[in-house]
């Protein structure tokens, strides 16, 4: 099993790892990205979506993560572990942010310096929030979600329209209506809890970077 675990891209000189460590309360997975055969110079992680968007991002990521290895750094992505019922984690920014957070001390103790952090969507709002907080003196994000609020809202309110489509709410109540009568709801098969919400609603990218003095890269589509 352990042979497993990493694969060489010959053609591109790069080696991917998924490592033993797992990260944050819902255990993720660390898939790390290295120059084969060579020393890196420094690490970025690449912070985790904290919605159903993940999936969409994960070709982003995996260019991203090995344009970074080939250049002689190393990427650490960050990948769900599933539950038992294959559900994904719960849409939960706290644990999104430990998870970086424990990544950075994976990569500490690997003897590597924690360069930056990159982010697409919301996984671009995750980076911004813990930037300055892991030290790091670099940031890029691509499409960032600017404040939780708008963020959920949508989501919430994408939801409500598919399940009129579907008709898959018999009760009649709305995503945020189930939310404020049970304290939990779901939108795309990903769990939302009162808690979470209330979290999600009150980040501020803005706020959070205004005393960030490192290089920053903003992408819009």
């Amino acid at each position: 099993l352990d042979a497993l675990r990493s694969h060489t891209h010959a053609k591109e000189d790069v080696t991917e790892e998924f490592l033993e460590a797992r990260l944050g309360p819902a255990r993720a997975f660390a898939l790390l990205s290295a120059p084969a055969g060579r020393a890196a110079r420094d690490a970025w992680i690449l912070c985790p979506s904290i919605g159903q968007e993940h999936g969409n991002l994960r070709r982003l990521e995996a260019s991203i993560a090995r344009g970074l290895a080939r250049e002689g750094r190393v990427a650490l992505r960050i990948r769900p572990d599933l539950d038992p019922d294959g559900a994904l984690p719960a849409m939960d920014l706290d644990a999104r942010i430990a998870e970086v957070v424990d990544a950075a001390s994976v990569l500490r103790e690997r003897g590597l310096s924690v360069r930056g952090v990159f982010g697409a969507v919301s996984g671009a709002m995750v980076a911004c929030l813990v930037c300055e907080d892991l030290g790091v003196d670099s940031l890029a994000v691509v499409e960032p979600v600017r404040r939780g609020r708008q963020y959920v809202r949508e989501s919430l309110r994408r939801q409500a329209v598919t399940d009129l489509m579907s008709v898959s709410s018999p009760d009649g109540l709305s995503p945020l209506q189930q939310l404020e009568a049970d304290g939990v709801t779901w939108i795309r098969g990903v769990r939302l809890t009162q808690p979470s919400y209330e979290r999600l609603a009150a980040a501020d990218v803005v706020e959070a970077l205004r005393s960030f003095r490192g290089r920053a890269l903003l992408l819009g589509i």
